[in-house]
């Protein structure tokens, strides 16, 4: 007798489940149209078909999760709720450049479009990535732009609070598809509120941190320099004026 552990009987009836439409199929061939059981194979056959489409669906859906949750594992800096509490799959990923209104530089990422939202990260080796940006699609609005896919960022209210421009190198178009598809699903389900990752004010590039930082050191020696001034001329002594000066 075969030995088989408790993980296999426990196993066993859940892979005969996808036999079972073949079985039914050919024992639905025996069968005369006219016989009064014909009918009732039928639809067992069809429901065994549509429980098979199930159970391969929700594997699917819990192979895709697993990998969403590993990869978020690998992604430094992480913040806000994870992907999956709002997402399920990934639809795209790949090479973006980031830019917002009003500044001229121009941010590389790493685009990954899930339903319901987008991740912009940065990579930092083959295995690790630092958590850059991030769109919840639900408050987002497409802009028309000739420059690249512009999405107005929206606050839980409904109010504007950035505007960024998203292009990318290949399938431009087929991203700009697939953004303005989830954008209107997603638009469908704002039953809480968003969790965007945006810092449109900071200043991100070396030149315009050095500039920042030079622009308040200049503040605080000014203030030091005015606040060493009044202290010194509060403890000079007016007498001294009147004194001659000692030549040696």
């Amino acid at each position: 007798m075969i030995e088989i552990d408790i993980c296999g009987f426990l196993l066993t009836p859940v892979q005969k489940i996808c036999k079972y439409p073949l079985q039914l199929s050919e024992l639905l061939k025996s069968l005369p149209p006219a016989d009064k059981n014909y009918d009732v194979v039928a639809k067992a056959k069809h429901k065994m078909e549509q429980i098979a489409l199930l159970i391969n669906e929700r594997k699917r859906r819990f192979e895709e999760q697993s990998k969403i949750i590993r990869w978020q594992a690998n992604c430094r800096k992480w913040k806000g709720p994870d992907i999956i509490q709002n997402s399920s799959m990934l639809v795209r990923s790949g090479a973006a450049i980031l830019s917002f209104q009003n500044r001229r530089e121009q941010l590389h990422r790493h685009a990954f479009l899930f339903n319901h939202q987008i991740v912009l990260v940065k990579q930092d080796r083959a295995d690790c990535v630092t958590l850059r940006e991030r769109i919840d699609l639900r408050y987002a609005l497409e802009a028309p732009s000739s420059k690249g896919i512009t999405m107005i960022i929206e606050d839980n209210d409904g109010l504007e609070t950035a505007q960024i421009t998203l292009s990318f190198k290949r399938d431009h178009l087929k991203w700009a598809t697939l953004i303005n598809a989830e954008i209107v699903n997603s638009r469908k389900a704002r039953a809480t509120p968003n969790f965007h990752l945006i810092d449109k004010d900071r200043p991100r590039s070396t030149v315009m941190r050095e500039w920042k930082n030079r622009d308040s050191l200049k503040q605080n020696w000014k203030r030091t320099s005015l606040s060493n001034f009044v202290k010194g001329l509060s403890s000079f002594d007016s007498a001294q004026l009147d004194e001659d000066p000692q030549i040696t």
